[in-house]
Formats: structure tokens, sequence, C-alpha cells
């Protein structure tokens, strides 16, 4: 039986999460959620599916390596950033959910990551809220993330948009989609990842120590008058019970954005190297 089941391995947090596991020597199993494919899986697969201590099964499959023992990371964080829709991530929770009820067993350990709306009366954010309401009733905790950037962020998100060329057009769309009051690089939120699993409480909400990340990396890579359409949203509504956890900021805008760039050109330089 494995040590730690991780929903969306080869997605952009889930693969750091599975990485980080088994760094610190754990047995994980890898699945997907809804069945589709990661960008970028091959490499992915480079770097940890050759782990002896990785197996990366079919959900079905999946299911008999599941104990009550079992901690299970679902990062709904990366479905929601690749487009998917909330009520189809919520159909697909509740038919995982309805499986471990008929193995007849005691609900695993179940960790959610989540983003933090953007906290405005936008429709699709009142959606979220609704589903992040529903996630809440079936996980041990509910760890809200702000804009998290690095190695394999998705493409359609403002610091990989940027990096990458994009349009203005598809820039303007990321800015208008992400939450733009905070950003924290993957490696901080990794480095400090056993202590935000250890706060006792059960809504946990991730803010950075420092003012301004989100805004600061994003000077790395745009002008000031492509960022001056950019609305700063205002902090997640902290609740009574709720958990505030402030990251470090080991690693500093410039450096984070850097290290971003260098890999997307390391992938770039392979996919070319593939296409001679």
């Amino acid at each position: 039986m494995a040590d730690a089941i991780v929903i969306g391995a080869y997605e952009f947090l889930g693969f750091h999460v599975s990485k980080l596991l088994l760094e610190d020597g754990l047995e994980v199993i890898g699945t997907t959620l809804d069945g589709s494919l990661a960008d970028e899986v091959e490499q992915k697969m480079m770097e940890i599916g050759r782990n002896a201590n990785f197996s990366y099964l079919e959900q079905l499959t999946m299911l008999d390596s599941i104990t009550e023992d079992s901690i299970i990371y679902i990062s709904i964080y990366d479905y929601i950033k690749k487009g998917s829709k909330y009520g189809d991530i919520y159909t697909e929770i509740q038919r995982l959910v309805q499986k471990w009820k008929l193995l007849g067993t005691k609900l695993p350990r179940i960790l959610f990551f989540l983003p933090i709306m953007q906290g405005n009366s936008r429709k699709e954010d009142s959606f979220g809220q609704e589903l992040a309401e529903k996630l809440e009733e079936v996980a041990e905790k509910c760890i809200y993330l702000p804009t998290i950037y690095g190695p394999f962020q998705p493409e359609n998100m403002s610091f990989e948009a940027g990096i990458r060329g994009k349009s203005a057009q598809a820039v303007a769309q990321a800015f208008q989609e992400e939450y733009t009051d905070d950003a924290v690089h993957i490696l901080d939120i990794l480095s400090e990842l056993n202590e935000i699993l250890a706060v006792p409480e059960e809504r946990i909400i991730v803010k950075s120590r420092k003012k301004d990340q989100w805004l600061t990396c994003a000077k790395q890579l745009f002008s000031e008058k492509q960022l001056s359409s950019v609305s700063i949203i205002g902090d997640m509504q902290i609740n009574s019970g709720d958990y505030c956890y402030l990251i470090s900021n080991k690693t500093t805008p410039e450096e984070g954005i850097q290290i971003q760039k260098e890999y997307r050109q390391f992938l770039d330089s392979l996919r070319d190297g593939k296409n001679e």
C-alpha cells in the first residue's frame, strides 16, 4: 500500500508535490481526476516516473491501494487553472468518494489544494466558492493558495504566458482570470508544506509575508502599460476557524521568474531537439 496518493500527479502543483513526497522517501501512487493528460507529461514522467517508489495507476486500480491510513492529495488548484468546469470537478470528486465508501472502509485522509478565488462578484467565482464549500465537507484539510509560479506553470497563467511570448489578448485574459494580490514560488510552498499540513485547523489560507509579490513578479515580464489594466484583488476573507499561514518568501520574485524562464528554455531545447 502506498504512503500517499496524488490525484493530478502530472499537473503543475500535483507534480511538484509528488516529487517532494518521493524525495522524502515515501511510496507514491499518482493518478488523474478526469482522465486527461497534463501538459508536457513526458518530461514529468522522466523526472518522477523512473523513481522505484512511484506508480501511476488508473483510478479504478488506484482504489485498491487505499486504506483508512492513506493520505490523498487532490490538487483542485491544477484543474481549475487548466480550465476544468467547477461542476465537472465536483462530479468527479463525488464519484471517487462514493467508490471509497463502497470499499466498506473508513474514508482516507483527504487534503485539497484550492486557489484563492478572485473575491469579486464574477459568476464563476461564486461557483468556485460553492465548489469549495462542498469539498470542505469531505476533506481533512483544504489549503487555499494564491497564484503559484515556477517550472511547469500552465501557459494560460500570466507569468508563463509572458515567458512564452503569448499574444496581448492572451496575456490580458490571464490577468483577468488570475488572483493578483499575491504570488508564491513553488519552491517556497514545498519547503514549508509539512509545516502547513501540521496546522490543526481544517481550512488554511496561505499568504506571503512580503507584500506585492504578484506585482513584483509581473514587473519582470510586462510593461507598465500592460500592467495598467490589472486590478489588484483584495485578500480572501478570513473567517472564524480559518488559519492564515504566512510563507517566508525565501525565493525573491526576481529569482523565481528567472528559474521559470530558464526551465522554459530547457524544455524548449528538448522539444526542438526532438524535432530536428
